[in-house]
């Protein structure tokens, strides 16, 4: 009998503190550290880093960027922004851009989203490098 009292007062208890504890919420997810890496005159690597997915699966990653004459907080649908989707769920995160213009400030971050909205990393800068030109040497015979 004892057995039996103790094993549905265990049952009570398991139910009361789940019923008094509050559940916790699901968030948007954590993005990190934006970076940038192998910057050429209209190419860079840039990316991020997603360090929680906020309680929910993240449905979407990647970078948004924009000159910074145009727009020095690129969000989602922002003007001048340009979105590039990167792949998984969270982690480190990389994506390559192209047809940047040469010798121009951009500013840049990575973004996560789940089902409870979408997340961005700080804004990051980065600047695209001037193309040097070589005089055209003939060559005399």
């Amino acid at each position: 009998m004892t057995t039996r009292i103790t094993s549905k007062l265990a049952a009570v208890l398991t139910l009361a503190t789940a019923l008094l504890s509050p559940a916790t919420a699901a968030t948007v997810p954590t993005v990190a550290t934006p970076t940038s890496a192998s910057i050429t005159n209209t190419t860079a690597t840039l990316g991020g880093d997603v360090t929680s997915d906020g309680g929910t699966t993240v449905t979407e990653v990647g970078v948004v960027y924009a000159p910074t004459w145009e727009n020095n907080n690129p969000p989602l649908g922002g003007y001048g922004v340009t979105k590039v989707k990167g792949t998984g769920p969270g982690g480190i995160l990389t994506v390559n851009v192209s047809g940047l213009d040469a010798s121009t400030a951009y500013s840049f971050a990575a973004y996560a989203t789940n089902a409870m909205g979408t997340s961005y990393s700080a804004v990051g800068a980065f600047s695209t490098i001037t193309p040097i030109l070589l005089p055209h040497l003939k060559k005399t015979l």
